[in-house]
């Protein structure tokens, strides 16, 4: 574990180094440039030369893809060795072996350092994609450097903070927010305003929860059936109102002869009823 937080260590150290130099190469470039505009070809000479020493530099830094290349060779190394009997060598390369592995462990974690969820999760779709690619080609070489850098990634994947830990650091820092507010302390609340919208930015990477979609889909669903069947009756009314009425063919089989002769006595009725302003 030690060796591997040293070699971690040494790696930032590398970043740090390879920042500065790129940094560097950019000024000097921009100032041979100018020096060529200038026509001062002297001094465009020194500064090429001064460009390409940086070069070199940025070149010897260690990268993942060299550090793979190197322990293939040892273990090609350590083989021939073997057959030779150099047991020396073999003693050598084997020590050396562990160490480049644990800086290329470094230098793998250090390149997802400023990847979010997001971007981590499509490196890991990537590298199964070219895993399976390189199971189907039969090359079990680079099938195994594919696997030793999942390992890494999933466990850089695994080790950041759930939805559940974001939701509590979001709350915990609104109620902070809330009291620097409160006793007006504006750089704090500046500080905490910034914080929490990292930190909602990554809450935001997480797709709704199984649990909170249970709990949603019923009711859409509720609603849009719900929706469906108002939508198909006011269809409905809609149909009925548009048609006019038609007259029934159905044909009443009344007994007329028996209606004419009520007729006289219906009359009768009539005029001995007395008229409404007469019951009033």
């Amino acid at each position: 574990k030690k060796q591997e937080e040293g070699a971690l260590e040494s790696e930032k150290d590398y970043s740090q180094v390879r920042s500065k130099l790129q940094e560097e190469f950019k000024t000097v470039s921009d100032k041979l440039e100018a020096a060529k505009n200038a026509r001062d070809f002297v001094r465009c000479a020194n500064l090429q030369s001064e460009l390409d020493k940086i070069n070199e530099s940025i070149e010897a830094i260690p990268t993942s893809e060299s550090l793979s290349k190197n322990i293939k060779d040892a273990h090609s190394e350590i083989a021939k060795a073997k057959m030779e009997k150099d047991f020396a060598a073999v003693a050598r390369l084997t020590l050396s072996i562990p160490k480049m592995e644990a800086k290329l462990k470094s230098l793998l974690k250090s390149n997802y350092e400023t990847m979010n969820r997001s971007e981590l999760i499509k490196k890991e779709g990537a590298l199964k994609g070219e895993f399976e690619e390189a199971m189907q080609a039969h090359k079990y070489e680079k099938c195994g450097d594919i696997q030793a850098e999942l390992d890494i990634l999933e466990e850089k994947i695994a080790s950041l903070p759930t939805a559940e830990n974001l939701d509590e650091k979001i709350k915990i820092g609104e109620k902070s927010l809330s009291e620097a507010m409160a006793r007006k302390n504006f750089e704090a609340c500046a500080r905490i305003e910034n914080e929490l919208s990292q930190l909602r930015s990554q809450r935001a990477e997480f797709p709704v929860s199984e649990a909170k979609q249970d709990r949603v889909q019923p009711i859409v669903a509720k609603v849009d059936e719900k929706g469906k069947r108002v939508e198909e009756r006011f269809e409905e009314v809609e149909e009925e109102e548009a048609t006019p009425p038609t007259p029934s063919n159905k044909t009443f089989n009344f007994p007329i002869n028996k209606i004419q002769s009520e007729i006289p006595r219906f009359r009768a009725m009539s005029n001995n009823e007395p008229s409404i302003h007469n019951r009033a």
